[in-house]
């Protein structure tokens, strides 16, 4: 297989999704559902801010596309080639990649004449998806950071915490994680983390239960880690 490359602009007219079998391997790319994903070049400095805003990337594309009126919707993001790669439910429009751009570029701070170009993947062979952090064809939800199905169609009641797996934000760690917090009542009392410091906290992933935040997972999906949504939910 070859590894597919950053292609054009111009996208293909929305349609239904094409299903292969588990034993099935098309012979040349498909439009439609091995190209639901976005990549764009970016130099690596820019690549590592966008990495550590990962949760604000998606969250930012997702409100840009709401407010644009596109049923579009960024499932995650994670570095690829010479930029990075953006999962989405659907094959994106070229008006839909316009949207992505602006909003990627306020999350990374770019000024507004730098140049960056979203584009879908082109090859002249199947897809083959290298360097992703997350399982081949199941997606990664960014509000309680399961398994098997997309933020948008999560049935959880509250966020979790990729950290530590609390009932908060990442962003609130710091003043709601037991280990950061403050505690006096404790024995003995416990002073709040230090502004700057690294947090004491001994990660756990919410899916293969290791030293980790869910957003690293590289474990291996199982039965047991993946939720599906329930019908009739979304």
């Amino acid at each position: 297989m070859h590894q597919s490359g950053f292609g054009v602009s111009a996208s293909p007219n929305r349609g239904g999704a094409v299903h292969f079998g588990a034993s099935q391997v098309p012979k040349i790319t498909t439009h439609r559902s091995m190209r639901r994903q976005v990549l764009i070049p970016l130099d690596t400095p820019t690549v590592e801010v966008v990495m550590a805003n990962a949760t604000t990337a998606v969250e930012s594309c997702n409100r840009g596309l709401v407010e644009a009126h596109s049923k579009l919707r960024v499932e995650s993001v994670c570095k690829a080639w010479d930029g990075i790669s953006m999962s989405t439910n659907f094959v994106a429009s070229a008006a839909e990649l316009e949207v992505i751009k602006q909003w990627l570029k306020k999350v990374a701070g770019l000024a507004a004449s730098t140049v960056v170009e979203p584009r879908l993947p082109q090859s002249k062979s199947f897809l083959k998806i290298l360097g992703t952090a997350m399982h081949p064809r199941v997606a990664q939800c960014r509000n309680c950071w399961r398994w098997g199905h997309p933020t948008h169609a999560c049935c959880a009641q509250g966020t979790k915490c990729q950290k530590c797996g609390g009932p908060h934000r990442v962003e609130n760690h710091r003043s709601m994680a037991w280990c950061c917090k403050a505690n006096p009542k404790s024995n003995p009392p416990r002073e709040a983390t230090a502004a700057g410091a690294l947090c004491p906290h001994t990660f756990k992933c919410l899916n293969c239960k290791g030293k980790h935040s869910a957003e690293l997972c590289t474990g291996r999906a199982s039965n047991s880690n993946i939720q599906r949504p329930r019908v009739g939910n979304f």
